[in-house]
């Protein structure tokens, strides 16, 4: 559940600026966490193209659940070779709690984290690095991470690093995991190959697609957004108001249209217009919401009276955050929002 605009004491955001073609190339905006979700807001005075359907919902954007694996699965030579150097893997423990219960990630970057118990963790010779627990009721054991830099040139067989870690891993051969995991693999490979290794291995594993609808609120109350001249004071309130439109958009309960009663209030700086809602679900990579931006750029072209679309992208609540400055499991709402003009993004990403 998104906490939008709750309490703005408590939100903070980092708040870069780019042109929009540099932000078309720069897609370490958007790794910074497993994609969730991702919302399109568009204000618009006639209809538009169908613009945006396609971007998320292409074949290769499937994804696999895979039940009940040891964590050696991932650093089996066959399957480093196969999948791991050959194209962007990302996978963590699906339907477990951050904190609460041993996790485990894997990021495209090569690197295999593993987030255990004190206990567990210091039956392991590697090296080990403790995380301070926040919020985190006081009888609940301490945890300790483990990463792994598998695309190393000497992390293969018969070399001592790649030895050593196969040997503490077998150590949890016993220790199950069920994960949530993605490979776009480079070429014309086909991403089922992945789900075919884990079936010959003896492994469960389902193929998920992403889901994509869309809608159109009429009449509605738009904030007029002029990027060049954008206070980021108004963060707050935008974040605000996308939430409102989310949750306008789920069946928030009663009659109250609360995305028109938000902005009623401030009518010197908004306009009425439909705006269409364009919402995907799955599990995406920052490049491919990139995509998203180089639509928007030609739509900007095809439109320009457009004043600004919004993509809205949520990660998965339970799930490993990386940044420049640091690394670290969360559970809790991850969410950047790209605010789009035809030659500015503001890129606000909750901390």
């Amino acid at each position: 559940m998104l906490n939008l605009g709750a309490s703005k004491a408590k939100n903070k955001f980092l708040i870069k600026k780019m042109p929009l073609d540099s932000a078309i190339e720069n897609k370490t905006v958007l790794n910074r966490f497993p994609i969730f979700s991702v919302h399109i807001f568009t204000p618009m005075s006639r209809n538009l193209r169908e613009t945006f359907e396609e971007t998320l919902t292409l074949s290769e954007n499937i994804y696999f659940i895979v039940k009940q694996i040891p964590v050696t699965v991932f650093i089996e030579e066959s399957f480093i070779t196969q999948f791991i150097k050959t194209g962007s893997l990302q996978a963590f423990s699906h339907n477990a709690k951050v904190d609460m219960e041993n996790f485990i990630a894997l990021l495209p970057s090569g690197e295999l984290i593993l987030y255990l118990e004190n206990e567990i963790a210091e039956t392991l010779a590697l090296k080990k690095e403790h995380i301070l627990q926040n919020n985190v009721k006081k009888q609940k054991p301490d945890f300790k991470t483990c990463k792994i830099e598998t695309k190393l040139p000497n992390f293969r067989c018969g070399e001592k690093l790649y030895d050593l870690v196969h040997h503490e891993l077998t150590k949890l051969k016993d220790m199950k995991f069920d994960v949530l995991l993605k490979w776009k693999p480079e070429g014309n490979i086909c991403p089922q190959s992945i789900r075919c290794y884990f079936e010959k291995e003896g492994y469960e594993c389902i193929t998920c697609e992403p889901s994509y609808t869309n809608a159109t609120n009429f009449s509605i109350p738009v904030p007029n957004i002029n990027l060049k001249q954008f206070d980021s004071s108004q963060i707050e309130d935008l974040m605000e108001w996308i939430g409102l439109q989310i949750c306008n958009i789920s069946d928030f309960p009663g009659d109250i249209d609360i995305g028109n009663v938000f902005l009623m209030q401030q009518e010197e700086s908004s306009r009425t217009e439909n705006l269409k809602i364009d919402f995907f679900q799955g599990f995406f990579e920052g490049d491919q919401v990139c995509s998203i931006l180089k639509e928007s750029k030609k739509l900007f072209e095809e439109n320009p009276d457009i004043q600004f679309i919004i993509v809205f992208i949520s990660g998965y609540s339970e799930s490993y955050i990386t940044r420049k400055k640091f690394e670290k499991f969360s559970s809790g709402d991850k969410i950047t929002a790209l605010i789009i003009s035809a030659d500015l993004v503001y890129s606000v990403t909750s901390l």
